[in-house]
Formats: C-alpha cells, structure tokens, sequence
C-alpha cells in the first residue's frame, strides 16, 4: 500500500512541478538531490573573515562567505586561496553560471575556446554548460568563487578535506549536477 502511495505522491509532485514552470518568474531550483522552489530572502547579512566558515579543499583553502542556505539558494560565495599545480581538471557545470573575481595573483582561465589571462582585478564568467578550467600562473592566487544559484558549496563542504580520488570525486560532482570532461589545462 505504501508503494502505491508514493507512486501516487510522485506523480502528484510531478503535475504540480510541470504547471510551477508555467508561472512567469518563477523558479524551481535543483540543489544536490534537493528541491528548492521560488525561495526568497528578505533579511540582508554579513559575513566577516571571522565569521567565514574556513576548511580546506585539495590543499587550499576557502572561506564561505555566503552559503545557499544563507541566500535561500540564490547563490553561495567562496573566498579561495589557489596554489600552482592544484588546479581543477576541465569540467561542465549543468545546474549553475560560474563567475571568479581575482584579488591576487595571476590565473589563465579556459573557458569554452576562450583563454583568458588576468591578474587582481579581472573578472571572468563561466557560463553553465561550457568546459572550463583554470591554471594558476603566480604560484598563489587569491579569488573569489561565484555560483548562482547556490549548490556547488555543498560539494566542496562534503568533500572537505578528504584526499583526491578522481574516481570517488567524479562521482560525487556527477550528483551535483558537474561533468569531468578533461585533465587540468597543460596536463
């Protein structure tokens, strides 16, 4: 009985997802294997360097300066400090826009068939579902990473400071919504 019910639960939710879309301006968000729907914020935050949440990923280190709890899932902030050697292998984003804000340092930063090459003060966009990736040309660079909506942030919290397993990770970033499609840039 209890099968039939949530047969019956899911077909329900589908219908009802199905005439959401339909609804100007509003949104369904997917998060991880969470469903966030038309989440609004309406209390404005800080977040100070004391207040960060601070762990490391892969040897470098973030603060989470706005998590998608925070912003009801509109987006999640992370100051990271990026060493040489350490960069990300190309991947696709299916479920957010992507966007790094350089503080210091110098980055190379693929993105499609683009490359772009910038240093503290340059900008760069990642569209969701073009490869990217990025390399550091400084040894260090420090940036902000930018993800809207919000989810990615609860990759990198669960991954924390496990070791790298390619396998393990690839599976991980396929649940959030990100495909491994390449080596890093260079390799």
């Amino acid at each position: 009985m209890t099968d039939v019910r949530n047969r019956g639960l899911v077909a329900c939710h589908a219908v009802i997802l199905s005439e959401l879309t339909r609804i100007p301006g509003y949104q369904i968000l997917w998060l991880s294997d969470k469903l966030m729907t038309g989440a609004t914020v309406t209390t404005p935050f800080m977040t100070t360097a004391a207040d960060a949440g601070r762990f490391t990923f892969l040897g470098h280190e973030f603060s989470e300066l706005a998590t998608t709890e925070r912003t009801g899932g509109s987006l999640c902030v992370h100051e990271i400090v990026q060493h040489s050697g350490g960069e990300p292998p190309l991947h696709v984003h299916h479920r957010e826009d992507e966007a790094f804000y350089v503080l210091e340092g110098t980055m190379t930063f693929h993105v499609g068939a683009e490359r772009f090459v910038t240093t503290a003060g340059g900008f760069v966009f990642c569209p969701r579902d073009v490869p990217h990736s990025f390399t550091v040309d400084s040894g260090t660079a420090r940036l902000l990473q930018i993800c809207a909506p919000g989810g990615i942030d609860r990759f990198f919290a669960e991954w924390r400071d496990r070791p790298l397993d390619v396998e393990a990770m690839t599976a991980m970033l396929a649940g959030y919504g990100v495909d491994v499609v390449g080596p890093p840039p260079g390799h």
